[in-house]
């Protein structure tokens, strides 16, 4: 027998079994079902609500968060905390990316030109 056939066999099947399950109407409810007991059971409902701006929750997680910095040296978000107390190194990053793109503008331009000479000697 060829493979093919029988591969076309046990997929008409499993589509059969599939419509036949959907009109029986076994588990409609099963997603939101699903999805309520996720919720509930990570406490994303309660945490949700948790920490309103200007709570005490939020102040000592905020408070948390500046010592930890301080410590460490580094932002929850990862990056170093003298970005913040170093300006001069924020415009030296600042002035590089400047200078990048205006070298593509200046590219571009370059390009757009020769385009527009090549069409008009055509």
């Amino acid at each position: 027998m060829n493979k093919g056939c029988r591969g076309a066999s046990n997929h008409r099947k499993t589509i059969y079994r599939s419509i036949r399950f959907k009109e029986s109407g076994a588990f409609r409810s099963a997603p939101l079902a699903h999805a309520v007991a996720l919720i509930l059971a990570t406490g994303a409902w309660h945490s949700a609500h948790a920490q309103q701006a200007f709570s005490s929750a939020w102040f000592a997680a905020k408070g948390a968060a500046q010592s930890s910095a301080a410590s460490t040296g580094y932002l929850p978000n990862g990056m170093p905390a003298s970005s913040l107390t170093n300006p001069a190194l924020q415009q030296q990053q600042a002035n590089q990316q400047l200078q990048t793109s205006l070298n593509n503008l200046a590219i571009m331009a370059r390009g757009i030109a020769a385009q527009q000479a090549a069409q008009a000697a055509a």
